[in-house]
């Protein structure tokens, strides 16, 4: 009988996939339509960016309602350690998790509503301008990158041995930029130290900052003088950290031949 479609299994559409800059997770979100007998759902799911279909991801979010559309739930990566959920408020929710388990780094889940923005009065607007404009993208020359906050931590592979670093800034007794990873010495930029050839000593100039993709980047060169000398094309080996200042330039953190390096930015 024809009415027997009516309660086929569910079918599951992907409305959308999208790793981390790293490449490292996978976040996809997906529309469960096709059974009669329950609405529509919207779920958000995680795993490895090249995992295998044929294993169950680990599911995040499911919302459910009778006038659900795609458009009613979306997410984006904030930063490396952090995804943002948005959702309809009239949603009903039946799972929501705060933090991955079974990806590796995890990740965090922040929630936002419609009515979370909708909800700010006059004497917020002005506040509220200030947390969304806090990006800086007329003073970035690459192509391929990501900025943070200033107070962000940003997870990078920066010298390429396969483990994560914390890099953040620490503002205690002075301004320093520090990088950790689990078993080594934590490298400590700015506060007056010289133990980097080339880096500043005082990073209290920077107001701004990103992890840089790009494969090749413009490096300044200073002679022996502490002149600048000319400008020439450098590649980076992997990921790097930019630290600058609005309209004054900076310089890339990277790794070069197995050792810290810095790429002049600035006349």
């Amino acid at each position: 009988m024809a009415n027997f479609e009516l309660f086929d299994e569910p079918t599951e559409m992907e409305l959308k996939a999208e790793c981390d800059y790293e490449g490292l997770r996978k976040v996809k979100m997906t529309e469960m339509t096709g059974n009669a007998t329950l609405n529509r759902s919207i779920h958000i799911y995680a795993t490895n960016c090249n995992y295998d279909e044929n294993i169950e991801a680990e599911q995040i979010f499911v919302a459910s309602a009778g006038f659900i559309k795609p458009k009613d739930v979306s997410f984006e990566w904030k930063n490396f350690d952090t995804l943002t959920i948005k959702y309809n408020n009239k949603l009903e929710i039946f799972k929501k998790k705060l933090e991955s388990e079974s990806v590796n780094p995890k990740i965090i889940f922040e929630y936002l509503t419609d009515s979370s923005e909708l909800k700010i009065n006059k004497s917020q607007e002005t506040g509220q301008k200030n947390i969304k404009d806090w990006k800086h993208s007329e003073y970035f020359e690459f192509k391929n990158y990501e900025e943070y906050k200033i107070t962000d931590t940003i997870n990078i592979d920066l010298n390429g041995n396969g483990i994560l670093e914390q890099i953040y800034f620490d503002n205690k007794d002075c301004l320093k930029l520090l990088i950790k990873e689990k078993g080594q010495k934590t490298i400590s930029i700015g506060c007056g130290k010289e133990e980097y050839d080339g880096f500043p000593n005082d990073i209290g100039w920077v107001d701004l900052w990103c992890a840089v993709k790009d494969k090749k980047v413009w490096e300044v060169l200073i002679t022996e003088e502490g002149d600048i000398d000319k400008d020439t094309i450098v590649s980076l080996e992997r990921p790097s950290i930019y630290i600058g200042k609005e309209e004054a330039g900076g310089g890339i953190i990277t790794y070069r031949n197995g050792n810290l390096y810095w790429v002049h930015q600035s006349d």
